[in-house]
């Protein structure tokens, strides 16, 4: 989307830059070079935010509503699968954690047909090769507290609609209700390469123009937001790796880690502020033969594969599963607070990573290894790193694994206690490209209309508490760092970072948890185009604002986040 977007302004920004060269030659050089460029940084960026914003706004008014929109009274929340109404604060008598695994590929049999649509980066870009594999992973977890069991299970996909969501829930309710499952939660690994799950990756032209002309008419002939048959087989799949989960928990031990990766991990946005933590559950079962489970969550944008590959691919989400079930583990991924974080370790000097490629292999493998191994001392992990020293060997000593140095992470024992409740939550809708798409349907997400102008889209929060120590958000969109540490940027909200509403540092935030909203940023942070002063002159940055519901969604996403913390403790 990136690279279209900047397409779409390039007229504003090279007038922009006309100017901006024209009068840069006047700055002089030093402390008031960096002064001008950042007035004229700020300057243009409200300037092509003011223009562009209202542009787009004319354009979404003059978009017909398809079929599929509602008025806003016919919006009725749903009561199913909403979780705990009680939480509780000790193990249940005879409380025990139990937990189960499954996990399937979702890689169509028709894929190599050249049917399906790549997701992530460009548009009309249809891709018939793999590069690794596209898979649901899938755990079942209880505290056996007679409460029910959570299923959560991620699918490596770019994001999946609040809607898409409840056709999973539907193919379980049957077996869910038989067997009192309390809350089901699917969510995204965010793979920039897998197959278009958000129906904006398509030929989007073309959609655009069915769809206005069947909206025009009233007509329910609309353009498909994503391949039918692809949700039809993650609905499939999914619902069966849950059964299977379900069937397959054991008793055993949860342990609670985290490891500091900021050094794997960068932010692409100021004031680059972000959580830059792995956070590491561990289920170790009571039956030594069983294979533990690692539940592991980072933010980071699984971006690495790159634009220029046709083929489809998890990024170095396989390749960490791939080292961690050759290890004997199961892996659970969940993105975390993913806000415009990106790898940070790419080509290397040592001549072992040379391709885009091969640094995905790489880095997957060496989340892999830190996900096992950040507990252990320097002994353990060198035992366990095998193959990364082979290669130092084959490398003439030069080559050096990334995480060497890492800190021994502190591991708790949590009590068997899991208690979670998520609520659904309509956001006002103020991108206008964003209610572009949503009146035409060219997304799966629920949208209703009030009155002429305001529009709203049906989506899910939710809190969750583990043993009594972690505390973790269910969020639908991706979560600027500010929201969690505060900042200067926290200054028109009317609560603080979750870390002081929640009283701990171990929050952790678990984004496109039962929806893809898009980008949440401070409502004062909030801008469609970003443009920051360099050292020469001003660069454009970034769109990030282009794929958010708009300026509002922290004020009402981490609005009711802390109501509803706030009405459970």
């Amino acid at each position: 989307m990136r690279h279209n977007t900047k397409r779409l302004v390039a007229v504003l920004t090279c007038c922009a830059m006309v100017f901006g060269f024209t009068v840069n030659s006047f700055a002089g050089q030093g402390a008031g070079r960096e002064a001008f460029n950042a007035r004229l940084a700020a300057g243009l960026e409200r300037t092509l935010n003011k223009a562009a914003e209202g542009l787009m706004n004319v354009v979404a008014a003059l978009v017909p509503n398809a079929v599929t929109v509602q008025k806003l009274d016919r919006y009725a929340p749903g009561t199913e699968f909403k979780g705990d109404e009680t939480f509780l604060d000790a193990p249940a008598n005879r409380g025990m954690w139990r937990l189960g695994y499954a996990s399937d590929s979702i890689v169509p049999a028709d894929f190599a047909e050249g049917k399906y649509y790549k997701g992530g980066y460009a548009l009309d870009k249809i891709t018939k090769e793999l590069l690794d594999d596209l898979r649901v992973r899938v755990v079942s977890l209880d505290d056996s507290s007679g409460r029910g069991a959570v299923i959560f299970a991620v699918v490596d996909c770019i994001g999946l609609a609040n809607a898409d969501v409840q056709r999973i829930r539907a193919a379980l309710k049957p077996f869910a209700e038989e067997n009192g499952i309390k809350s089901i939660n699917v969510s995204a690994t965010h793979t920039h390469s897998g197959i278009d799950t958000q129906g904006v990756y398509t030929n989007i032209v073309k959609s655009v123009l069915r769809n206005i002309g069947a909206s025009m008419v009233r007509s329910d002939k609309l353009a498909p937001a994503i391949s039918e048959d692809f949700l039809n087989l993650i609905v499939e799949k999914t619902a069966a790796c849950a059964k299977q989960a379900f069937a397959a928990m054991e008793p055993g031990m949860l342990t609670y880690a985290k490891a500091d990766l900021s050094d794997y991990t960068r932010d692409r946005t100021a004031p680059f502020c972000y959580d830059g933590n792995m956070y590491r559950l561990l289920f170790a079962p009571a039956n030594k033969s069983s294979r533990p489970t690692i539940i592991a969550s980072l933010g980071v944008h699984p971006e690495g594969v790159g634009f220029e590959q046709d083929a489809a691919s998890a990024d170095f989400i396989y390749y960490m599963d791939q080292l961690m079930r050759e290890k004997g583990y199961n892996l659970l991924f969940m993105q975390g607070a993913l806000g415009t974080v990106t790898e940070d370790m790419y080509l290397s000097s040592d001549e072992i990573t040379e391709t885009r490629t091969e640094s995905v292999v790489r880095y997957g493998q060496e989340l892999g290894y830190i996900a096992i191994g950040m507990t252990m001392d320097e002994a353990a992990r060198k035992a366990l790193t095998d193959k990364e020293w082979e290669l130092a060997g084959v490398a003439g000593g030069a080559y050096t694994p990334w995480y060497e140095g890492l800190a021994v992470s502190q591991e708790q024992t949590l009590k068997p206690i899991l208690n979670i409740r998520t609520e659904e939550l309509l956001v006002k809708i103020d991108c206008p490209v964003y209610k572009a798409l949503g009146k035409l349907a060219l997304a799966n997400n629920a949208i209703y209309r009030d009155g002429l102008f305001d529009y709203y889209s049906a989506t899910e929060i939710g809190y969750m508490e583990l043993g009594g120590v972690v505390k973790a958000v269910l969020c639908p969109g991706e979560t600027y760092g500010e929201l969690i540490y505060g900042g200067e940027k926290m200054a028109g909200l009317p609560f603080g970072p979750l870390h002081e509403e929640m009283g701990t540092e171990d929050v952790m935030v678990l984004d496109l948890m039962n929806d893809a909203i898009g980008y949440i940023m401070p409502d004062d942070d909030f801008v469609y185009f970003h443009v920051d002063p360099t050292e020469d002159f001003v660069e454009f940055t970034g769109a990030w604002g282009m794929t958010s519901v708009g300026r509002h969604a922290a004020s009402q996403v981490y609005g009711a986040v802390n109501e509803l913390y706030d009405s459970i403790r």
